[in-house]
């Protein structure tokens, strides 16, 4: 395989761990989810070594984003399902954040 097969197919691989990690949280499965999160940080580090020799034509560097918007669109769902809470405060600053903190401050006082 060319560096950049591998390149990608070790981009593809992260993806694959993150949905892995994605469906673990949504049924609770959370020692797996940790240790998934160990072999996801694994592949990083091995996506670390596979850099193409060139730099990415525009096709390539598409392919590259779609999949790290996709890996990041499953991250952002991990955390909210692992952490409601912040999942809650981040809903409050979508739209005004002024707002967002005064209510945020005043939830818990009575």
């Amino acid at each position: 395989m060319d560096d950049l097969g591998d390149y990608f197919a070790r981009y593809e691989a992260l993806a694959a761990i993150s949905a892995e990690m994605l469906a673990c949280a949504q049924r609770g499965e959370l020692q797996t989810l940790a240790d998934l999160g160990d072999k996801y940080v694994r592949a990083v580090d091995a996506l670390h070594d596979a850099a193409p020799t060139r730099a990415l034509n525009a096709p390539e560097r598409e392919r590259k984003y779609q999949i790290l918007a996709g890996i990041l669109r499953e991250d952002a769902a991990i955390r909210d399902l692992c952490n409601p809470g912040l999942a809650r405060l981040a809903r409050l600053f979508a739209g005004r954040p002024a707002v967002a903190i005064k209510r945020f401050c005043a939830v818990g006082r009575g």
